[in-house]
């Protein structure tokens, strides 16, 4: 779930969602989306939420993956983005409705106004919280080990 600590009153949640359902078909996606964005509608203290789609963040793995050029890794990860879109139609309107959602592209994340503000916040947050540091280190340790020592990285 999205909001593993309390939040503050008149909370701007940056929500990030890797799109990876050509590997978890169900990972941050129909039923586990609309229960996630469940918990965010139902929270009072969120006012505003930010939905980044880390779509050409994923071209990389596609490039290396699938041996595609740099521009078809692209227009696959927008693909894919656009799908998801569709396939959780109905919970971006409950958050659209009740948490004045919007959805930011990842190069749109990349030139947001809000990120510096944002990075320099989370990096404050792993500095101060040893739980969350813990939580972010493990995630990191997690996904290293999934990386297999023929990896083209």
């Amino acid at each position: 779930m999205p909001l593993s600590q309390p939040v503050r009153k008149n909370s701007h949640i940056l929500w990030v969602i890797s799109l990876i359902q050509d590997i978890t078909p169900e990972a941050q996606t129909k039923a586990e989306f609309a229960e996630m964005g469940g918990d965010v509608v139902s929270a009072d203290n969120v006012d505003k939420m930010t939905l980044c789609l880390a779509d050409t963040l994923q071209r990389f793995r596609f490039m290396i993956k699938d041996g595609l050029t740099e521009e078809e890794a692209t227009i696959k990860c927008q693909e894919m983005a656009k799908m998801w879109q569709a396939d959780n139609a109905e919970s971006l309107t409950k958050l659209k409705e009740s948490k004045n959602l919007s959805i930011l592209t990842w190069d749109e994340f990349l030139n947001w106004s809000e990120y510096e503000k944002t990075v320099k916040e989370v990096e404050i947050v792993y500095k101060e919280n040893t739980k969350f540091r813990s939580d972010v280190d493990a995630k990191v340790r997690q996904e290293l080990n999934k990386i297999s020592h023929d990896a083209k990285i």
